[in-house]
């Protein structure tokens, strides 16, 4: 396990040593920045963030190419205030936020914007007679997110669990175990228990669900196309808003409005504006649901049953879509394969 890590330690930076910027004090600050600021750099930045962004849902063409610039509603995204982690801190309250991930003049670029008023943490939405000549509405979404006590424990010291869904999560369902594996040698000489059994995740963004699922419906009463983009770094859960919208693309950075950069929102409005055609796979396995979570074993790779959507794909490891429909090419027939383990690490 120890050169298993320093392998890793240093292939990670190696990747900082590479570009030459860090550890070198001789080096020209200015001259790197120029460089790496440069339009052709820039350009080849984008296509690399084009490639890694995954449709996973693309029902009748809601994502294709368009004769015409489209008209595009993109509705203002609300954050109630809520208890987050902050590391010096510890525990503080969250302030609202209102905005737009994808940024509205980068968006400009590959169609035209629709969109509400923001004051604030105030938003005016768009009244259905306002959008009554839309093309498409784009719901931006931030994945499930939990207040990550530092610990694992509520102020209370309880153990709670983390959520890979908007909806608030008890963790009481036949796969929660009850006894931990992991656990400190008490004072009276038994094992402490971890179990987080029966007790509810800490939430911090479920009112992301209720936009998308408002939103949705509007689509559906104006009759075009519903598109999520998602922003999400993990796998999450998406039997809570999957069968209500027409599209879903996914991207593994940060929003904008939340400290991320601009490159992959361009990604997303160029894809989803039917410019770029995406042809990127989930690099990762997306839960059924939060019993799938809790069932697969922690020392065992791509061991979930994986969400299967309303037209019957499954959301499993390099599963991703184009404009032809699922991809299946060389890239999918060399790492969709078994996975090989050794007998010593098969999970429970």
């Amino acid at each position: 396990m120890d050169e298993a890590f320093a392998e890793s330690a240093k292939r990670l930076l190696q990747g900082y040593f590479m570009t030459g910027m860090f550890e070198d004090p001789y080096l020209d600050e200015k001259a790197v920045l120029a460089d790496v600021n440069s339009e052709d750099k820039q350009a080849e930045a984008l296509k690399a963030q084009i490639k890694a962004v995954v449709m996973v849902k693309n029902e009748n063409g809601a994502i294709r190419p368009h004769d015409k610039r489209m008209k595009v509603y993109m509705p203002a995204l609300y954050e109630a205030p809520h208890i987050e982690m902050d590391h010096v801190r510890g525990a503080v309250m969250g302030e609202a936020k209102a905005g737009y991930p994808i940024a509205l003049d980068m968006a400009s670029k590959y169609f035209d914007i629709v969109t509400d008023k923001v004051d604030g943490a105030d938003i005016t939405r768009l009244t259905l007679e306002e959008l009554k000549d839309i093309d498409l509405i784009l719901i931006t979404a931030q994945e499930p997110g939990n207040s990550y006590p530092q610990d694992g424990r509520a102020d209370d010291k309880v153990f709670v669990p983390l959520t890979r869904q908007y909806r608030p999560y008890v963790a009481d369902g036949p796969y929660v175990r009850k006894v931990s594996i992991a656990g400190n040698e008490l004072e009276d000489g038994t094992k402490e228990n971890r179990s987080y059994y029966g007790q509810k995740a800490l939430t911090t963004n479920e009112e992301q669900l209720d936009q998308i699922l408002e939103f949705a419906e509007k689509a559906k009463k104006l009759g075009v196309p519903s598109v999520v983009a998602m922003f999400t770094g993990r796998p999450m859960c998406f039997h809570e808003f999957e069968q209500e919208v027409d599209g879903i693309v996914v991207t593994f950075s940060p929003p904008s409005m939340y400290g991320g950069g601009t490159a992959s929102s361009e990604a997303l409005a160029a894809i989803v504006a039917g410019v770029e055609e995406p042809s990127a796979l989930l690099p990762m396995q997306m839960p059924k649901d939060m019993d799938d979570v809790e069932r697969q074993a922690e020392d065992t790779p791509r061991d979930m049953e994986c969400y299967t959507d309303s037209v019957g794909h499954k959301y499993d490891f390099a599963y991703g879509q184009n404009y032809a429909g699922v991809i299946n090419d060389a890239r999918v027939a060399k790492y969709n394969v078994p996975v090989q383990l050794k007998p010593e690490n098969k999970g429970v």
